[in-house]
Order: structure tokens, then sequence, then C-alpha cells
């Protein structure tokens, strides 16, 4: 908020105001009156410089809502909300202070108004002091108590939108900012916020007072707006790795079923890994992903199940389940005469050779008795068999499974 997180800058304008407001009770020179008019015209351009910044949060906020307002809407509606009571009090104090000038200088409601700069009477106190608190003892009933019942109301309002750990944060906040209580320990008879801030004091200091109101409901709405459009992703989890991923129910078809799989875009951390176990142990993960290998035993599908644990950016931790599967079959192999049921000598024999599982491209055959070419017609896995001698024809089978050969005997008749 405003009140912690001041510039340099703003800090030293704050600390001067203040010396000069003490400076106002010894003595009104001119040096004091043109120092008021220095500060008034920093803490403008301190404002305009908030106006800015807070308008390019707003643009964030409308960029927001354009790429997913369904996550951006209760953010924004906040947001408005806030910014439609920091416009309200602006232009309440805006109004204020020309009100002042006007009324000191005796400029008519219809002509032009002058800046703090150009007044004539800079140095008048008495006019605005009937302005700010009448005649009475404690000030009040005038435009201070008005403007204090409305900063009281803002303090009230800007807050209202937020969840119940935000409003309580700010508003205490604020209640430091826009301190409204009444002087513990009254010195010259200011036993009021009234008095405190608007009596005696020349309208150049008046002035200048409202205008760091005015800097400091910028910074409020600065501060709140920005926390309002980092919240909109403070849960999100924060990816730095996109890789397109292939998930299939099956890696094992049979021929003529259907293939389907999901192919998608999955976003990874390289630099936080989540947990992931399977059946209570745990995975080596690596950039974001995990490895699960366990050795094939027994024929038939093998289900398993896991849960993947992320860190949230607040250190909790989102738990995800999944489940899967996997089919175990037996290695085998297939080498038959398509046409006959045995290998005739002196005639063209068709074979076909197979492996479940297997491409076609990486099985190899090793014929003993019998030899086999591949049959142009037909294609891969499919050969032209001719005995010579009679007896019993070998045929050995490789395959490749997963980079590891295999080899298997199948024996036909000659």
């Amino acid at each position: 908020m405003a009140g912690n997180n001041l510039s340099p800058r703003q800090k030293m304008i704050g600390m001067m105001y203040l010396v000069l407001t003490a400076l106002l009770a010894l003595n009104v020179s001119k040096e004091i009156i043109h120092a008021f008019v220095t500060i008034n015209e920093s803490l403008e351009v301190t404002v305009s410089n908030l106006t800015a910044k807070n308008s390019q949060a707003y643009s964030a906020f409308d960029k927001q809502m354009q790429n997913d307002k369904i996550k951006t809407e209760p953010f924004y509606k906040k947001a408005q909300s806030i910014k439609k009571q920091c416009e309200a009090l602006d232009v309440y104090i805006k109004g204020l202070k020309e009100e002042l000038i006007r009324t000191t200088d005796g400029i008519e409601p219809g002509a032009k108004a002058v800046s703090l700069a150009e007044m004539k009477k800079q140095d008048d106190y008495d006019t605005p002091t009937r302005l700010m608190c009448g005649d009475k003892q404690d000030g009040r009933g005038h435009k201070a108590s008005e403007l204090k019942a409305k900063i009281i109301e803002f303090k009230k309002n800007i807050t209202s939108s937020l969840d119940a750990g935000d409003r309580a944060k700010f508003q205490k906040r604020l209640d430091e900012l826009f301190n409204t209580d009444d002087p513990k320990k009254t010195e010259d008879g200011k036993s009021t916020w009234e008095m405190a801030n608007f009596y005696h004091n020349p309208v150049v200091a008046s002035v200048a007072l409202l205008t760091k109101t005015q800097s400091d409901i910028k910074n409020a709405e600065s501060e709140m707006v920005t926390h309002l459009l980092t919240s909109i992703s403070a849960t999100d989890f924060k990816f730095d790795t996109l890789a397109p991923k292939v998930i299939a129910p099956s890696s094992y078809v049979i021929e003529g079923q259907e293939y389907s799989a999901d192919i998608f875009l999955a976003a990874l951390s390289s630099t936080s890994d989540p947990e992931i176990s399977v059946g209570g142990s745990s995975l080596q993960v690596a950039s974001g992903v995990g490895t699960y290998k366990v050795r094939a035993s027994g024929a038939g599908e093998k289900k398993y199940a896991g849960v993947i644990k992320v860190k949230k950016p607040d250190n909790t931790f989102e738990e995800y389940k999944f489940e899967s599967s996997y089919i175990v079959a037996k290695p085998s192999s297939s080498v038959s005469a398509t046409a006959m049921n045995v290998i005739y000598i002196g005639i063209d024999n068709p074979i076909q050779v197979s492996v479940p599982g297997v491409p076609d491209e990486k099985v190899k055959i090793i014929p003993s008795n019998v030899v086999m070419t591949p049959d142009p017609k037909l294609g891969k896995g499919f050969y032209i068999a001719k005995a010579t001698t009679t007896g019993e024809a070998i045929v050995k089978v490789m395959a490749e499974f997963n980079g590891k050969p295999m080899q298997w005997v199948s024996l036909n008749s000659a």
C-alpha cells in the first residue's frame, strides 16, 4: 500500500509538507508560500504519473478479459468497483480545490479558474478557514467535515468487494494512510481533525494537502488493482516447456481393429518437477516427466494406478490421480503355408510369416532345407518357398521387441 511503498521523492515531499506546516505557526513568508506551490506542483506530477500507471493496469484487465473472461471477470468487477470509488473521491477533491482558489481570489463562477501558482492571494488563510472550518470552535459542520465523511465512506466502500482476508489487510493500511481520527494531543486549540488540517492555514497549504490526498488515493488504487490483477493467475501453475504427447489406449492392435490415440500439447516445468508415484512407489522424474518401468510377466491385461502431485505457487500441492493399463502377450511367431498344409517339391509354395505385435520389416527368416524368396506380388511378410528334398523344412524367425532380438523355430513338412 502507498503508506509503506512510497518512492524517495514522495517521502521527501511529505516531509517537506510537514516541516512547512510547522513553520506556518511561526511566520508565513514568501519563501514558505512559494515552497508550498512547488510541493503542490510536484504532487500533481505524482498524481498524473499514478493515473497513467493505473490506466495501464486497467488495460491489462481488458486484455485478460479477452483472453479468459470466465477466470478474469470476478477480479475485473472488483477492480471496476475500486476505480469507481477512487474516481468519485478524486473528482470531489478537484472541485473542492477549485472552490478554494475561486473563493479566495474572488473569481466569478463563469470565469476561467487559475492555478495555485497564478493566485493573487496565496497567503490568505481567513477565506479558506471559513470555507473549510467555519467559525465554530471545533471546526465541524463545513467543507472539512464533508471531506472527512467522504474519506470515511471511501475507506469503507473501496474494500467492500474484496474477500475477507484482503479486506482486513487493506483496511488496516487505508486507516493508516487516511487517518481521520481527532488528534490525541490538542495543540493551539486544534482538537478535531478538521481544525488540525485546515484551520488558519493559507490557501496554498490547504490545496497542497488536498493534492497529497489525491496522490494517496491514486497510490491506494494502484496497490489494490495491481493486487487483483496478479491474483488472476496467483494460483496458476507455472510451466516453461511445451511438448507434444500421444497417448493411445493400447499400442497392440489386431489387424482389422481401429487404432485411436489422444494427441495434445503438454505443458511441463523444467525447474519444478512434480512428485509421481505408482502403487505407492515414487518414480524418477526429469524435466517434468516420470518414467514407469516394470518387467512384464503373465499374459493378459495389466492395470496400474498412481498420483501426480504438483506444487502450486503458494507451496501447497494439487493431486491428480490416474489409471492406465497395458497388455502382456506371450511372444509367438506364425509360419503358414497359405495354399497347402505342406510344402511340395518342384513347385512354388506361398508362405506367410508374421509375429504378432512386430511390424514385418523387423522380422527376419532363416530357412533350412527350403529356399524362401520374398513374394513381389503380395509384399512384406509373404514368401515363395521351393523345396529340393523331402523331410522337414525348418524356418527360424527373428524379431525385434523393444530393441531386443527374439527367435522362434517353426516346422513345416516338405
